[in-house]
């Protein structure tokens, strides 16, 4: 089976209330060379029957369930499931636009020694309606010298090239709420870190 360009990885912990929005926004990207893989991290309302439905429909979803042991522990295991080239993140209580993955792919096939790239985002209410925006710089440069100060970049709209996450081990088990930025500060090591302006998140 030839592997996808980029695998999606999410992890859920009764997310019951938003996951279709959630599933039903990766799936409609319009980049299609993608899997889906999603940890249940022992859920225990309707979270399994619902992903096991979207695992019937549509062959790209790759489903695993284990005890509940946290979002690092997911997100490490799905990673390390995942086949793709790249590696994007999604969470189960978001949506992303149609066109987020096809503009990343675009964005770091261009600019090969991209570690990590992420893009705006718009903040909703329960009702999707817009009440804010996340705006982190663009640039390298600026991205560099705030990330000193704290984070900058939106965690569930990254991509990152599975090789990059490979040299640093993914998520540290030690960096408990704050295992985004651990992992971003390891990262920038390896090479140029950006975001999109584009709110595709």
């Amino acid at each position: 089976m030839t592997a996808p360009r980029v695998s999606v990885v999410m992890s859920v912990h009764n997310g019951e209330r938003y996951l279709v929005q959630a599933v039903e926004s990766v799936l409609a990207q319009t980049f299609r060379d993608l899997e889906f893989v999603i940890v249940d991290d022992g859920s225990a309302d309707a979270t399994p029957a619902i992903l096991e439905g979207y695992q019937r429909r549509d062959g790209r979803v790759v489903l695993r369930r284990q005890e509940h042991r946290g979002l690092i522990e997911a997100l490490n295991h799905g990673w390390r499931l995942a086949r793709g080239t790249f590696i994007a993140r999604m969470d189960a209580d978001d949506i992303c636009r149609p066109e987020r993955l096809s503009k990343q792919v675009q964005y770091v096939e261009a600019h090969a020694d991209c570690v990590l790239l992420g893009t705006a985002a718009e903040l909703i209410d329960t009702a999707s309606r817009r009440v804010g925006l996340l705006t982190p710089p663009g640039d390298s440069e600026t991205i560099g010298k705030r990330l000193r100060l704290g984070n900058v970049f939106v965690h569930g709209s990254i991509l990152v090239p599975r090789v990059a996450l490979e040299k640093v081990g993914g998520y540290d088990r030690a960096a408990l709420l704050v295992e985004d930025y651990d992992l971003w500060c390891r990262l920038a090591a390896l090479g140029r870190m950006a975001n999109l302006t584009d709110p595709l998140y």
